[in-house]
């Protein structure tokens, strides 16, 4: 599993907060909306780098957004059950060569994902008046 943070919507979330409101659901709907982007980036980029049979493998690659601790997290999941070898694919092992799939996906979306989800969330707050 492969993890992404975003840091500096301190500020966002206290203006939010200010103009009562929810930073939490705002933010959840578009950290969703950029990981199903990100998930299907990952799902075209294995889909490249595995030409055989790779149905198990493709089923396996999904998104999960959460709540935890005061913090919300998007994550890619690849792997388990009959699919348990996904991440010796994207990292590799000491017989098989690595053909990264998730990585690149995130790496290719990063400055998208950041200013995408400022952009929503400053829209909203300026269409409650902010």
């Amino acid at each position: 599993m492969i993890k992404m943070e975003i840091k500096g919507f301190d500020e966002l979330k206290k203006e939010f907060k200010r103009l009562k409101l929810d930073y939490d659901r705002e933010f959840k709907k578009a950290i969703r909306a950029n990981g199903r982007k990100v998930l299907n980036a990952t799902k075209d980029n294995f889909q490249k780098n595995y030409t055989m049979r790779p149905r198990k493998g493709l089923e396996s690659i999904r998104l999960s957004v959460r709540e935890k601790n005061n913090d919300i997290k998007a994550e890619i999941i690849a792997g388990g059950g009959e699919a348990y070898y996904m991440p010796f694919l994207e990292l590799g092992t000491s017989k098989l060569e690595a053909k990264p799939f998730m990585r690149p996906a995130i790496d290719d979306n990063r400055e998208y994902i950041v200013n995408d989800v400022k952009q929503k969330l400053i829209k909203v707050a300026k269409k409650a008046g902010g």
